[in-house]
């Protein structure tokens, strides 16, 4: 949530899209998905990793932040891209896809990295057992969504964000 979150501090930046569209006409991810922003995004969410294992770190944790940091990033890109190609614009919300998009990329790409590591699609790696895996996975996708609406509803109070969704 860090590295999906951190990105919002960027206020300019360079488009990754570098202003390219695609025949529709539509942008690829638009000016809202920046260089800097992926940059910082996982940065930040690497940081926390660094700091969670403070009393006993691993390469195995260190490898899982990064790959949970850039999977939300990721993930964040693929629901811009989907957005653009619905002809839905920045910042206009789009239910689930905003709350979910970096959730899913972040599993996906851990998962992806844990298979080339260990031969398993576990998301959390070894570290943790699959029913608690599991467990985490199914909570994380009904509440993240009410936290990302909650943080959002605070990043606009504080005017980091136009909208607050």
């Amino acid at each position: 949530m860090v590295a999906n979150a951190a990105p919002v501090f960027i206020r300019k930046g360079h488009p990754i899209d570098l202003g390219k569209s695609l025949s529709d006409k539509n942008r690829l991810f638009g000016d809202g998905k920046t260089v800097e922003g992926f940059i910082i995004g996982v940065l930040s969410g690497s940081v926390i990793a660094i700091l969670e294992q403070y009393e006993q770190p691993t390469l195995e944790r260190f490898e899982l932040g990064i790959s949970l940091s850039f999977g939300a990033l990721i993930g964040d890109l693929v629901g811009a891209f989907i957005k653009r190609r619905l002809r839905i614009q920045r910042g206009a919300p789009a239910p689930l896809l905003d709350q979910l998009d970096f959730v899913l990329g972040a599993y996906f790409i851990s998962s992806t990295v844990n298979y080339f590591h260990n031969g398993t699609l576990l998301v959390f790696g070894e570290s943790l057992p699959p029913y608690l895996q599991l467990e985490i996975i199914l909570t994380s996708l009904y509440l993240i969504p009410v936290i990302h609406l909650l943080t959002n509803i605070a990043a606009h109070y504080f005017k980091l964000k136009p909208n607050p969704w």
